[in-house]
C-alpha cells in the first residue's frame, strides 16, 4: 500500500500520461504502478536485470 500511495501522491501533484514505469525487479512496484496508472507498461531496469542475470552465472564464467 505504501508504494501505491507514492504513485497516487505523484498523480495528485500533476503527473499524468505515464506510459512506462521502470524499476528494479520488484513485483510490488509493478503492481502498484499498473493500479495507479491505467495502461502503463512496466520494465525492469537494465542494470538490475543484468545484476540478476550475473547472479546465475558462475564467477569463473563471467
Amino acid at each position: 500500500m505504501e508504494r501505491e500511495s507514492f504513485f497516487n501522491d505523484l498523480k495528485e501533484r500533476g503527473l499524468n500520461g505515464v506510459e512506462l514505469a521502470i524499476s528494479d525487479d520488484n513485483i510490488g512496484i509493478e503492481e502498484s504502478a499498473t493500479r495507479s496508472f491505467s495502461g502503463v507498461a512496466w520494465q525492469c531496469c537494465h542494470v538490475h536485470f543484468m545484476r540478476n542475470l550475473m547472479k546465475l552465472i558462475p564467477k569463473k564464467k563471467q
